[in-house]
């Protein structure tokens, strides 16, 4: 065949190189259709977007927060440029409602996925009052005044008010920042366009951000929980209480709302539907165990001071039959003493007469009184060590008592 005319050679080889290249060129196709991100207007990325606090875009609320983290003193933040597929994997993920991890990527790729977003959102961030504004600049002395009525008005939609805060609020604290080299004129070139604005009316909204919106919190809120693919649990803190999870429950079902009302819903919006309701339901079975097992501390609480205030009964009736039994002992001793006290003029009679008989001299009778003082004490500290053992003895008897009846009471129950 190598003889033959080269269009009339053998298209077996041809035919299989032909579908080689058509296999490959279709492989690539499809490679960069699923890298493809489609942009869409503002108020829709807020509706599908999972913001708790405010009507923000998820990726602006999330990435301008881990740039205010990590990047705000970052040199050269949003000059130096990020490889293009790490971006559009990012912008992929947001739009698939996908779980995005950005402390675990580089900073200046997380800046360009925040800038890239802006520049593609169909329309203008400033809205119908894009012309006025520019003309506001003019105006030096009266701008900060004039604008702020202007986007203070009805006319300017929440959606833009809230990314415009934002944004600006944010970009002048990258000006403020010495470390990171940036001005207003370094990051003109890269937001000017991007925000299809002029250089002047960019300077004065970085510039008097403060003015114009408030003081922002640059903070989109809790950190509302996912649903991993590659997890079977819910993955939950490890001190959760009934408050928290209420208010995670409350926030799944504000997300829920807002996907329910998506005028467009895709294949995306409908998993992340169905994410949270499987979320919702690991929240509920959450809450009903934490209950459960809160019902059985009380319980257990509760019989533990059933029986702690039974014990403190026995131990008042203990008490009050040992005093009852001192009390008699206490009377039998005052009849005792009666009883001496009604012998005691006789002895005395007997011990004069004795003393009398013996006629003792003083000094035999001063070492008698000394003997029975030494003799005396003696007697008391033993008289102490007695009451003090008897004293110890009662106690351990009461103490055994309540023991014994306390345990009777508990098997009696069982």
């Amino acid at each position: 065949s190598s003889s033959l005319p080269r269009e009339t050679k053998s298209s077996f080889m041809r035919d299989r190189k032909s579908k080689r290249e058509s296999g490959r060129r279709k492989t690539l196709d499809l490679d960069s259709k699923s890298e493809s991100v489609k942009f869409i207007s503002l108020k829709e990325s807020v509706a599908r977007s999972c913001c708790e606090k405010l009507a923000l875009p998820e990726i602006v609320g999330t990435t301008i927060k881990e740039i205010e983290k990590r990047g705000i003193c970052e040199k050269e933040i949003y000059r130096v440029p990020a490889p293009k597929i790490d971006v559009m994997k990012i912008l992929k993920k947001y739009e698939e409602m996908d779980v995005v991890d950005l402390s675990k990527i580089d900073i200046h790729i997380v800046a360009a996925s925040l800038k890239i977003f802006v520049g593609k959102l169909q329309g203008n961030l400033l809205d119908c009052m894009h012309d006025q504004l520019e003309d506001l600049v003019k105006d030096q002395d009266n701008f900060v005044e004039k604008t702020k009525i202007l986007i203070e008005s009805k006319i300017f939609p929440s959606e833009n008010y809230n990314i415009c805060s934002w944004l600006f609020t944010h970009l002048r604290n990258v000006v403020q920042s010495v470390q990171n080299s940036q001005t207003i004129d370094s990051l003109s070139p890269i937001w000017v366009p991007n925000l299809k604005i002029s250089k002047p009316l960019f300077t004065n909204l970085v510039n008097f951000a403060h003015d114009l919106f408030g003081k922002i919190d640059l903070d989109p809120g809790r950190i509302i929980i996912r649903w991993k693919d590659s997890s079977t649990n819910l993955a939950l803190p490890e001190s959760v209480t009934l408050e928290w999870l209420k208010e995670e429950t409350d926030c799944q079902e504000k997300i829920l709302s807002k996907l329910h009302s998506l005028e467009n819903p895709d294949s995306h919006s409908e998993e992340r539907m169905w994410e949270v309701q499987r979320i919702k339901t690991a929240l509920k079975r959450k809450q009903k165990q934490i209950r459960k097992k809160q019902q059985e501390e009380d319980a257990e609480e509760m019989e533990y001071l059933l029986l702690e205030e039974r014990k403190a009964l026995i131990a008042q009736e203990e008490l009050i039959k040992m005093q009852n039994h001192l009390r008699k002992k206490l009377e039998l001793e005052k009849a005792k003493l009666e009883v001496l006290r009604a012998q005691e003029p006789v002895d005395q009679v007997s011990v004069q007469e004795s003393e009398a008989e013996d006629e003792l001299d003083r000094e035999q009778l001063r070492e008698l009184c000394d003997q029975l003082v030494q003799e005396n004490e003696r007697l008391e500290k033993e008289n102490e060590k007695i009451i003090e053992n008897i004293n110890e003895e009662r106690q351990l008897l009461v103490e055994a008592n309540i023991a014994y009846r306390v345990k009777n009471e508990i098997q009696n129950r069982a």
